[in-house]
């Protein structure tokens, strides 16, 4: 397959905007520049995702002698817009007015994976847009490498965990989120199921997100950030 070229796909968008004073038009051009824009920011997250990667070389090859070379994360915020690409369990991101956001699903756990510095107490934050069903409020659950802690609500729509367990050496962090009850946008709810404890959570496959008009999705949280920090 071979890539269209500059001139290529100059002249097909200049057939596709010919008269730019029609609303039609106009509309196009504010839809390329979105997935332009949607695009840049993707690929500067797959630039960061391949910089840890590197690092997590660089780390391995000096071995944990030389590991204090290199800083790991103190403080990581994550937006749905581009940052989850690479985790597990979670659909394309939407939008809500200004607000990005993604569902987790289609299973009931998704896994984050991030480099922290967990020599020192560390903590999640989640700020969400929905509950999917209203009984996952108070219900979620959360492991931090197979390890569960406690996730509790800190105001409306924000979860906070308690401190994660200190680590001497350990950058790469697995945190599980597992959501009880999964709704398929009809109103109808599947049965809930417990966390996993100790064990990992089950690694779902991305979904792929619908018009609102047919969203009939096995979803479970919307969540619209998420940050890792030192809770002082």
């Amino acid at each position: 397959m071979v890539a269209p070229s500059y001139s290529d796909i100059r002249d097909r968008i200049g057939r596709q905007l010919d008269d730019l004073t029609s609303v039609d038009a106009r509309a196009a051009l504010i839809e390329h520049l979105v997935e332009l824009t949607f695009e840049v920011d993707r690929l500067k997250q797959y630039q960061r995702t391949l910089l840890a990667a590197l690092r997590a070389r660089d780390i391995v090859v000096h071995g944990e002698d030389r590991a204090g070379l290199v800083a790991p994360a103190g403080l990581i915020d994550l937006d749905p817009r581009d940052a989850l690409d690479t985790a597990d369990g979670f659909y394309d991101g939407e939008w809500e007015k200004e607000v990005a956001f993604r569902w987790t699903g289609p299973g009931r756990d998704s896994l984050v994976r991030v480099w922290l510095d967990r020599t020192i107490p560390m903590l999640l934050e989640l700020t969400l847009i929905s509950y999917g069903d209203t009984r996952n409020r108070g219900a979620i659950g959360l492991t931090v490498d197979g390890t569960p802690i406690a996730l509790r609500e800190a105001g409306d729509l924000l979860l906070r965990s308690d401190p994660f367990p200190c680590i001497a050496g350990s950058l790469l962090t697995e945190v599980g989120i597992h959501v009880p009850w999964l709704s398929d946008g009809s109103g109808e709810s599947a049965a809930a199921e417990p966390p996993r404890g100790k064990g990992r959570p089950a690694r779902s496959r991305p979904g792929r997100a619908r018009a609102a008009t047919q969203d009939l999705r096995v979803r479970g949280i919307a969540i619209s950030h998420m940050r890792f920090g030192s809770p002082t």
